[in-house]
């Protein structure tokens, strides 16, 4: 069994080719040949984290494992990623444990990968302002990975700890060598004048409002991925064109369009059309007569696990991870 860390997980994924394996991944369980059923999730007994645990199998690769994933908001404030687990891998044949890769980085690297594909998929080519809502570890992977497929400008960060938007500006206009990255204290002025939004917080209520769109917009909803959690106003999604990675995870796990459904503000039978058969060319990429589309990223296990079987892969070519046996 091979045991693969954080830094080897960074250093053998690197988000432009973490990009197209989530592609080919969406287009996989929108085809039928990949499988994963709905998560299962605990909430823990002092309500301050849930576990979860996500299986998949993907027919192609013949990659099969599982993530599980310890999810702690708080963390944030003791300097931790609020995302802890391990994606383990088996053997599709006899079932040995293959690999136990660190989750953290992982899930960062390819939830950005998957903003990014959507933003490829949904958006103008000639987009080129991106605003970010939340100042993270998901905002800085989303920016990294967007940049990867749209040639951006200007990129606002607004966060409500302003120090934490100054630093990760500052942070990646030094990495990506961009002048235009910078941090804002009003996000409404910024989304305005915004082709892409990706919001990327743990908030419980809105902190995006159809009263500040002004033109065609593609916003990349990420951080609400639980029933009882929103980042968009109601307003956002009734009038949005809704786009998902799983229409059954949506459904069951979007607070986003939960609430917005109980605020009375959607139809009872919410459209919501699927990533993966927009690119396999099953559902146009645009509507005409929507200029506002959401796409709604829960986080799928099939991710994982491709992501997974990718740096497994690579470890092995390369001679990285420690050889643990059982």
């Amino acid at each position: 069994m091979l045991v693969i860390g954080r830094r080897e997980v960074e250093a053998l994924l690197p988000v432009g080719v973490c990009i197209e394996i989530m592609d080919a991944t969406l287009r996989s369980l929108a085809g039928g040949t990949s499988a994963q059923p709905l998560r299962s999730v605990m909430t823990t007994l002092d309500g301050l984290g849930q576990l979860a645990l996500m299986p998949a199998q993907l027919a192609e690769s013949k990659t099969l494992g599982f993530k599980a994933v310890a999810v702690f908001p708080g963390n944030r404030r003791v300097g931790l990623d609020g995302h802890q687990g391990v994606v383990v891998l088996f053997d599709s044949g006899t079932g040995e444990v293959d690999a136990v890769i660190d989750a953290s980085s992982l899930t960062a690297i390819r939830t950005a990968a998957v903003t990014a594909v959507a933003t490829r998929t949904l958006s103008d080519t000639g987009s080129t302002a991106l605003v970010v809502l939340g100042a993270g570890t998901q905002a800085k992977w989303s920016i990294r990975a967007i940049a990867q497929v749209r040639q951006l400008t200007r990129v606002s960060i607004w966060s409500r700890t302003s120090t934490s938007s100054q630093s990760l500006a500052n942070d990646l206009r030094e990495e990506l060598n961009h002048d235009g990255i910078v941090a804002v204290s009003d996000p409404a002025k910024a989304v305005a004048d915004a082709d892409i939004v990706v919001t990327a917080t743990t908030s419980r209520t809105p902190i995006f409002q159809r009263d500040w769109i002004r033109g065609p917009l593609l916003v990349n909803a990420v951080g609400a991925c639980v029933p009882s959690s929103r980042e968009l106003d109601a307003r956002t999604i009734r009038d949005a064109r809704l786009v998902v990675d799983s229409r059954e995870s949506a459904l069951a796990e979007s607070g986003d369009l939960l609430l917005a459904a109980l605020d009375g503000e959607l139809p009872h039978e919410m459209e919501l059309f699927e990533l993966g058969d927009i690119l396999n060319g099953a559902v146009p990429r645009r509507d005409a007569n929507r200029t506002l589309t959401v796409f709604e990223s829960l986080g799928l296990g099939a991710e994982d696990v491709a992501a997974a079987g990718h740096v497994f892969e690579a470890a092995l070519a390369s001679g990285i991870g420690t050889r643990v046996s059982f």
